[in-house]
């Protein structure tokens, strides 16, 4: 594989950016849907006007369960956060991919007819048809100067998604600790009481306020 950075960039050619940013847009209604349980929770508490230790019970047990839905909640943000942080990184790699898929084939066209084409197969690079060029022998030295330096802009390329996603995995830890010592509801660094991290609820929950 002579230009493998080329070839790696180019899978990013198949992510598909609207499918990432349709299941963000969900993440973030399933998100909304349940600071409405939460607020609903905290409306029927408030209505209860119950006095004694039955009431105290009852109103501590919904205010628990109003908070850990709201963790719920933040911890949704906290991965739809994440998520935009990727995507978006990803969104600049397809860019990238298309821009280096563009340049490798003007360089084959302007020297011997030979392109860079993604065998999905086996992943090597392969010389385009009607190629001019002796396979055998690989391109000239001037073409083959040019496809190594767009081969360390690839490399560039890579290296720019590589951090983006890091970024977007660094966020994580605000659920998800390093240790892992305190991922299941000990962790004091979120801003409501502790709860286990957000599960998506059942498709086709619907908006409703109280």
């Amino acid at each position: 594989m002579p230009y493998p950075h080329i070839v790696r960039l180019s899978y990013m050619s198949d992510y598909s950016v609207s499918l990432a940013d349709e299941i963000t847009r969900w993440m973030d209604s399933v998100a909304s849907n349940l600071t409405d349980v939460a607020n609903c929770i905290t409306h029927a508490r408030n209505s209860l006007n119950m006095t004694g230790k039955t009431g105290d019970a009852i109103e501590t047990s919904l205010d628990r369960l109003s908070k850990a839905i709201l963790q719920h909640t933040d911890n949704i943000g906290i991965l739809t956060s994440a998520r935009r942080t990727v995507a978006e990184g990803a969104r600049t790699a397809v860019s990238h991919a298309n821009e280096v898929k563009n340049e490798s084939s003007s360089i084959g066209l302007s020297h011997g007819g030979l392109t860079i084409k993604n065998d999905t197969d086996s992943g090597q690079s392969s010389p385009a048809s009607g190629s001019t060029s002796d396979s055998s022998t690989g391109p000239d030295p001037a073409q083959a100067a040019k496809m190594q330096a767009l081969d360390a802009k690839a490399a560039k390329y890579l290296a720019q998604l590589s951090a983006t996603t890091d970024a977007g995995i660094v966020k994580l830890a605000e659920i998800y600790p390093p240790d892992h010592s305190n991922s299941r509801g000990s962790s004091g660094n979120n801003s409501r009481n502790p709860a286990a991290p957000a599960t998506a609820p059942p498709t086709g929950m619907t908006h409703h306020t109280c």
